[in-house]
């Protein structure tokens, strides 16, 4: 009899002790919110990217004629730039340029020597593309407008986008009659969207290119696991 007591008792612990694990085991209520805000900035740098093509006969003459125009070209730009202006190369190449009808032999050499301007004079966009192409720039392209202050901005736009992500969460609860309890979970992503330069057609030749510049948008989209009960 009293082992039959025993044993009962010792069953009853073993019932008692395992319902707090199945309480651990059960996954809380949660609520997911997916949220994006888009900051607006105005720039304050620009990039310009300047290339001289030359071709000749020879390789040495290509880049003989290469080095003094691109030279030129620099020094265009350098008398054109703020005291801030920075000139850097992006890429030099020599390739041999073949006759369409024999692409066995070369008939010459062509040279491509690029370099980058940024700036803070952003005004004077359309005389630094004037002044390149008079000093004698084959190609000019990917001007673009940024801003020295780009990881400001992409946080403000992450929390930004958080903020709204707690406001849908608080009034999705409120209707379901739920509580938000807290986040459980924060994943987020970041864009930034820079605008490109816009040129405008002048109607005299003489006159400046005009530039249109744009503001800077920075997206951060956010997805928010809330806990709630």
């Amino acid at each position: 009899m009293k082992r039959m007591l025993l044993l009962a008792f010792l069953l009853s612990l073993v019932q008692i002790s395992s319902a707090p694990a199945q309480e651990c085991d059960e996954k809380p209520s949660t609520l997911e919110i997916t949220a994006r805000a888009t900051i607006q900035a105005v720039p304050n740098t620009l990039t310009l990217s300047v290339a001289v093509e030359t071709d000749a006969p020879l390789a040495k003459d290509a880049v003989r004629a290469n080095a003094e125009q691109t030279e030129r070209v620099l020094s265009a730009l350098r008398k054109a730039a703020d005291k801030d202006g920075k000139i850097k190369t992006s890429g030099f190449s020599l390739s041999p340029v073949y006759e369409k009808g024999d692409p066995s032999k070369p008939s010459g050499f062509r040279v491509r020597n690029a370099v980058v301007l940024e700036s803070k004079a952003l005004d004077k966009a359309g005389l630094f593309i004037d002044k390149a192409v008079e000093a004698g720039a084959s190609r000019i392209s990917n001007l673009a407008f940024t801003s020295d202050k780009e990881e400001e901005f992409r946080r403000e736009a992450a929390v930004e986008a958080l903020r709204l992500a707690q406001g849908d969460a608080e009034a999705l609860a409120k209707a379901s009659g739920l509580m938000i309890r807290r986040i459980i979970r924060i994943s987020h992503e970041q864009r930034e969207h820079s605008p490109l330069g816009v040129l405008r057609d002048a109607s005299v030749a003489s006159v400046q290119t005009p530039i249109s510049v744009g503001e800077i948008s920075f997206s951060a989209n956010v997805h928010v696991v809330f806990e709630v009960d």
